[in-house]
């Protein structure tokens, strides 16, 4: 569908990698505006958020998937799949969320 308004979500790929890292790079400036101590970057933040994900889509317990809209990132999601703990019946697996981000609702005009 050539629709604009269509968000498409699918299994984030390496080239997704740098768009990823950048939203979490504005995602990290604004925790450290709010909590300048706990959320303060690391030298080299992006270099090496690159690097751990590009791990973890070589990671089959991971899944990574990606939102766009007219070929622009909205956001991620990276989560792994573990087998539910013993607590729960019925047992099987699940998805720890590790981790997630969004653009902005103003850029969301795009």
């Amino acid at each position: 569908i050539m629709d604009g308004n269509v968000i498409k979500v699918q299994s984030a790929i390496a080239e997704d990698v740098e768009p990823m890292v950048q939203l979490s790079s504005i995602k990290r400036q604004s925790y450290e505006k709010a909590q300048p101590i706990f959320w303060h970057r690391a030298k080299d933040a992006d270099k090496h958020q690159v690097t751990w994900f590009l791990q973890l889509l070589t990671k089959p317990d991971y899944l990574i998937l990606t939102a766009r809209k007219n070929n622009n990132m909205l956001g991620f999601i990276i989560g792994q799949v573990l087998h539910a703990p013993d607590v729960y019946d019925p047992s099987g697996l699940t998805l720890i969320i590790d981790d997630f981000c969004v653009i902005d609702n103003e850029a969301l005009m795009i």
